[in-house]
């Protein structure tokens, strides 16, 4: 990949979560890519997507 293909693809990746608040709705989305760009960004959103799942099953609980 060359530095103005990882640039673009920081860009996007930025502009996905910024903007639309997931990065997966970038038609362009590859997990591979991305990992072999950007492993960070990969395991942020592999932890956010599990911490959100388990948010919603504490809030869902609380009543219980």
């Amino acid at each position: 990949m060359t530095l103005e293909d990882r640039l673009d693809m920081a860009a996007m990746l930025a502009y996905f979560w910024q903007e639309k608040g997931d990065i997966t709705r970038w038609c362009s989305f590859d997990r591979e890519k991305v990992k072999a760009e950007f492993p960070e960004v990969l395991k942020a959103w592999d932890d956010y997507q599990t911490a959100y799942k388990i948010m919603d099953l504490v809030i869902r609980n609380l009543n219980e």
